[in-house]
């Protein structure tokens, strides 16, 4: 009984901390967003470090659908350079909520919104370290056309060289070459498509 009340407990608080991230969002409020991963006058942990693992998977794919699918918040947050704490306390807060995520986020929200990070790294803070260990996480099926994040051989391929480029720029060849040898095994399938395509005409 004390276990089931608990779950209800935690059910119930995860409801809460997404209707306030709901409400976040739509009013663009990033301080109603950031008290949920920060401690309070009445608690050293925030609310986030007291979920289990699994309650964050849930609320961190709640937060990156509800970022991706609103028209401003990202935006407004990211392009304003007056805001610079805002923006870094944000992109803390995503890098966060993308490293605990359950197996699969609708319609691939995650990824979605991994390459408008990696954009922001590359051409606002010119970080591109970062940048490249942002795209690096994506996640790509290759096999399973019915998989939300299938992704073909010219699109993977073109991942790992903006991986492989990224490396460059922080001249870490080492890095740059184990992409770019990726890259070309994806070029291979990509020509081995094409070739024996040409061979049955």
């Amino acid at each position: 009984l004390k276990y089931t009340i608990h779950r209800i407990s935690v059910h119930i608080s995860i409801i809460k901390m997404e209707q306030k991230v709901d409400e976040a969002i739509a009013k663009n409020d990033y301080k109603l967003l950031f008290s949920l991963f920060n401690s309070s006058a009445t608690s050293s942990t925030s609310q986030w470090e007291q979920l289990g693992q699994g309650e964050q998977r849930s609320f961190s794919a709640h937060l990156i659908q509800a970022c991706v699918t609103s028209p401003t918040f990202l935006t407004t947050a990211l392009d304003n350079n007056s805001s610079d704490d805002i923006a870094q306390t944000l992109l803390s807060i995503l890098r966060k909520s993308l490293n605990h995520l359950p197996p699969t986020v609708e319609k691939a929200m995650d990824n979605i919104l991994r390459h408008t990070l990696f954009q922001h790294y590359v051409d606002v803070e010119c970080d591109y370290r970062t940048a490249a260990q942002v795209l690096a996480g994506m996640r790509m099926e290759t096999e399973d056309l019915t998989s939300v994040y299938y992704t073909n051989p010219v699109a993977v391929t073109d991942v790992y060289v903006k991986i492989a480029e990224c490396f460059l720029e922080e001249d870490d060849a080492v890095e740059a070459d184990s992409w770019v040898a990726k890259a070309g095994t994806s070029v291979e399938m990509i020509g081995g498509g094409v070739g024996a395509g040409d061979g049955g005409e």
